[in-house]
């Protein structure tokens, strides 16, 4: 069976593009006289002086004439003592994680062959655990796809992916309305050779309407699970065959979205359930700026048996969110969000999380307000020790270039040392409250709190030309300790292309004092890209 798939999966993909190459297609003609390859190499990494190199190489090769593109990665993380940056032969290493990784691409259809360790997005990624996702807003709503990871992993292990687009279909001339059709279809095998598989279409009614249908299953046996503790909510299991299937659903409009997606998972010895959501989009993109609004509607859910496509039970629970924008003039934004948790689906909230959000309109003056937001949460699932939290950001702009013009009869030209400065401070403090109240009040409203924690700090950022410099302060205060000085600095340089190869590319130092002055770090990176 293993050796089946593999086989299936380097013989249909070339011949899934000559399939593509041949329907009828809404392709842009390529330019005359094409060069017959082009080609891009970057390489970046970073060393901390705490113990941590990381380095990622990156080979791109171009060939315009038929649309592939063939790329060649490596990357490498390595933990332990190193001396200096380059060289590290001589390191004490502890630990190391390399990978390579390869991928082949048909450009015009987004088509691609690929295999090592994957960043994955769409259906498959909303049906993993979907309490470390940010609510399913419906204008979040990612299509299916997967590509080489860029940064070094220690945790995942390499895979195959396939997936086959086509071009897009015109289907006017046969049902005589302006509709066109995209099919797409892919399968990811892990080592062992455990299929995932998705497809679908994408379609587009006219120029403001489109319509996105997919489906996903995967099937895996999963390892047997021991308990962690004597009392622990999740019992040991013995080896179970697991399986996924998953439906999701995107209309978009100008001013309707509607998106959904739906999860079902069976585990022997675990019994099976369902993850779903739903988000809701309303607005009216074509007014002027000023009373451009928009309102998104959310919620999801997922049983307590339910098991995602990484094979671990996230647990029951219940979100519902909302969100209000409003677009005004010189890219000011207004916008209020909030969100709600509960256990499980008909049980009463228990954890929130309120945003209130403004950027000012950008003006050429010499000192302005940029941005103000203000946020406040509360974690009720224990009422006994109900934690609130109060968080406020205040951003200013300092532009030296408009001080020196009003300051002078004749208009000066800046240069760019008189680059616009930028200011933020912040500061959140967290208490402790018990609620007698069942069940609690999800909101933090004011109370007998104890203190918890606090924390007041403040960035500088200022980039004159091709350099850009960041400091950064904060005051950490917690009860029973003494105050953490939490200091960072920062240089980088952008590097200018040079000759008809180098690109440019970007140099950074950083100092930092997590505990000022007990403990401190020193990190370099660099990230350098050639090209033709």
């Amino acid at each position: 069976m293993k050796i089946t798939i593999a086989i299936l999966i380097f013989l249909f993909f070339p011949a899934g593009v000559f399939f593509a190459e041949s329907l009828p297609a809404k392709l842009p003609a390529f330019p005359p006289k094409l060069p017959a390859f082009n080609w891009d190499i970057l390489w970046a990494g970073s060393w901390e002086k705490e113990g941590k190199l990381e380095n990622r190489a990156d080979l791109h090769l171009h060939l315009p004439g038929p649309g592939l593109s063939l790329r060649v990665e490596a990357l490498d993380r390595r933990t332990g003592e190193f001396p200096q940056p380059w060289p590290w032969e001589e390191a004490a290493i502890a630990e190391a994680h390399t990978h390579l990784l390869g991928g082949l691409y048909h450009d015009p259809t987004g088509s691609r062959l690929l295999y090592g360790v994957l960043d994955e997005w769409g259906l498959a990624a909303r049906l993993r655990n979907p309490w470390a996702r940010a609510v399913p807003f419906a204008e979040n709503h990612k299509p299916s796809m997967a590509e080489l990871k860029t940064a070094p992993t220690s945790t995942k292990e390499a895979e195959t992916y396939l997936y086959l687009g086509s071009p897009v279909l015109d289907l006017s001339p046969v049902i005589h309305r302006e509709v066109s059709l995209r099919p797409f279809a892919s399968v990811m095998a892990d080592r062992e050779w455990n299929p995932a598989f998705n497809g679908g279409f994408d379609a587009e009614f006219g120029k403001k309407m489109g319509l996105s249908l997919e489906g996903f299953y995967t099937g895996r046996e999963l390892a047997p699970r021991k308990s962690t503790a004597w009392f622990s909510k999740t019992p040991p299991l013995p080896e179970r065959d697991f399986s996924l299937f998953g439906l999701g659903l995107l209309f978009t409009s100008p001013y309707v979205s509607v998106s959904s997606d739906w999860g079902w998972s069976e585990t022997f010895a675990w019994g099976s359930d369902v993850y779903g959501n739903l988000g809701l989009r309303f607005g009216n993109p074509l007014a002027p700026l000023g009373r451009r609004w928009q309102i998104s509607l959310a919620a999801d859910g997922a049983g307590a048996r339910y098991v995602g496509r990484d094979g671990a039970s996230p647990g029951s629970g219940f979100r519902s969110a909302g969100k209000f924008e409003l677009k005004g003039k010189k890219s000011s934004l207004f916008k209020l969000s909030t969100a709600l948790r509960g256990s499980a689906i008909g049980e009463a909230f228990e954890r929130s999380t309120s945003t209130v959000y403004y950027r000012f309109p950008s003006a050429l003056v010499p000192f302005r307000v940029s941005r103000v937001s203000l946020s406040a949460a509360r974690n009720a699932q224990d009422p006994a020790k109900t934690l609130d939290s109060l968080d406020g950001t205040l951003g200013f702009t300092l532009n030296p270039q408009r001080i020196l013009q009003s300051s002078s009869k004749k208009p000066r030209k800046g240069s760019v040392w008189t680059a616009p400065v930028g200011l933020v401070f912040s500061a959140s403090l967290d208490g402790v409250l018990a609620l007698d109240e069942e069940p609690p009040y999800p909101y933090p409203i004011p109370g007998d709190y104890e203190f918890n924690s606090a924390k007041t700090a403040g960035e500088l950022t200022w980039s004159p030309g091709i350099f850009q410099f960041r400091a950064k302060a904060a005051y950490v205060m917690k009860p029973k300790k003494d105050g953490i000085w939490d200091l960072a600095f920062s240089a980088a340089v952008k590097t200018p292309g040079a000759g008809p190869y180098w690109k440019p590319g970007r140099i950074s130092l950083k100092i930092a004092f997590p505990d000022f002055p007990e403990k401190w770090d020193l990190t370099v990176s660099w990230r350098l890209n050639a090209g033709k």
